[in-house]
């Protein structure tokens, strides 16, 4: 019972992040169709990018905020995998955001789309198996 109360805890959290996973998947696909017809990625969509990631980042201490001696260990490793997992797409939307000025081929775009979507995909499942 009292697992079940802290992982409650994680939960708005955790509808924050996916949400924010959402508005940068949006982000990607946007500028992935921009490129594909020959326009190049808004100036204030690249801010609104940035800003994103940077909420993301904010919001992967989730397991600082919760008490982990109340947890299984099957839940710890459940939850470190999807903090792995987050931080994994974070890096990678950074460093894509970083190197922007580089330039990158639009299938790229479409990857990263794709990895977020799995990030997504994965928080779903923990929720569900954790029955947050």
């Amino acid at each position: 019972m009292n697992e079940h109360k802290t992982l409650l805890m994680l939960y708005p959290k955790f509808l924050l992040i996916k949400s924010n996973l959402k508005d940068i998947r949006y982000s990607l696909e946007n500028n992935h169709h921009m490129l594909e017809q020959g326009n190049e990625w808004n100036p204030m969509e690249r801010e609104m990018f940035k800003w994103r990631i940077n909420r993301l980042a904010e919001k992967l201490n989730f397991l600082e905020e919760i008490d982990s001696s109340k947890l299984l260990p099957e839940t710890i490793v459940k939850l470190l995998e999807l903090h792995r997992e987050l931080e994994n797409i974070y890096v990678a939307v950074s460093v894509l955001e970083a190197n922007f000025e580089s330039g990158f081929p639009s299938e790229s775009w479409e990857e990263y789309s794709h990895g977020v979507e799995e990030a997504m995909d994965h928080l779903d499942k923990t929720m569900r198996d954790l029955s947050i």
